[in-house]
């Protein structure tokens, strides 16, 4: 591989995860792997993301990608259940102008990583 593609690969790598924040801890533990994912609803005129919240931490968002991608992270925590709550902007015409969501995520002892994807007014957990 030559310098210039090994150093073309080290600054796309390094972009795609400088995007996702993690919010876990530092030292090892037997916390859980949640990643977070948020996109706007897909279809024109869709819901957009306001703002998310996860276990009382702000996650921080940016515009969104041709796919709706706004951004997400990574938390690390115990067994347990966490509130997620999000708000979304609807069409300026429609009325009430933003909604807010919440959702219990549920973290078993038995899961090993839990993926958690937000698209509008829909979130899903894998």
């Amino acid at each position: 591989m030559s310098r210039s593609c090994f150093t073309a690969f080290c600054l796309l790598f390094c972009a795609l995860f400088a995007q996702m924040p993690y919010y876990g801890p530092t030292s090892p533990s037997q916390g859980i792997q949640v990643q977070l994912m948020v996109y706007d609803q897909p279809e024109l005129g869709g819901l957009k993301i306001e703002s998310v919240t996860f276990d009382g931490r702000s996650v921080g968002l940016q515009p969104p990608d041709l796919y709706g991608f706004r951004g997400g992270g990574g938390f690390q925590l115990r067994p347990g259940k966490y509130q997620l709550e999000w708000r979304v902007s609807k069409d300026k015409s429609a009325w009430p102008r933003t909604i807010s969501y919440k959702k219990t995520i549920e973290i078993q002892p038995r899961d090993t990583w839990v993926q958690v994807t937000i698209k509008g007014s829909e979130a899903t957990v894998l």
